[in-house]
């Protein structure tokens, strides 16, 4: 039934397949499975928390892109892809082999070159972009968040030059 009127059945067997469109609904719904399935994956032995993330026990971060998180080790590594391949064997969704990338911080060179070769990553270069703020495992300096700094400024700037009512009360 469509707006209570009767229609032909339409298969509906097909599901997500890679390229096609996902509605941002199950895209949520698939992320939070995702999640719960590397929460899982965190509680067992052979994963291990990046360091500077296990305090506070993250995983990973998502907004426009995946990032997963933890130690550089074999066995932590092979967590986090087992916990991905599930997540895709259910979801249908994968991940782009283009933008499928590891980074690696106090990471010993022969571990660095053992991971990426098992596991079919791209070896990617710290510091990296996400959102526009240089990600690395050292802090940043200030010329590192000056570009940043200047889009939200240009941002404010540019909303202070609208001539919203509320605005000029404020002022």
């Amino acid at each position: 039934m469509v707006n209570g009127e009767p229609t032909d059945p339409f298969n509906a067997a097909k599901g997500l397949g890679q390229g096609e469109p996902i509605s941002p609904s199950m895209l949520a719904i698939s992320m939070v499975y995702l999640s719960r399935n590397l929460k899982v994956m965190a509680e067992k032995k052979a994963f291990h928390y990046y360091p500077r993330c296990a305090k506070l026990e993250i995983t990973h971060l998502y907004f426009a892109d995946l990032l997963i998180f933890s130690r550089g080790d074999v066995s932590s590594v092979t967590e986090v892809q087992h916990s991905f391949n599930q997540f895709s064997k259910a979801s249908g969704l994968q991940a782009n082999l283009g933008k499928r990338s590891i980074y690696f911080g106090g990471v010993p060179q022969a571990e660095q070159e053992l991971i990426p070769s098992q596991l079919r990553f791209t070896k990617g270069a710290l510091p990296f972009k996400y959102l526009g703020v240089p990600l690395s495992t050292k802090k940043l300096i200030l010329i590192q968040w000056q570009p940043l700094i200047e889009k939200i400024v240009a941002r404010l700037h540019h909303g202070q030059q609208k001539n919203y009512p509320m605005q000029e009360e404020l002022n």
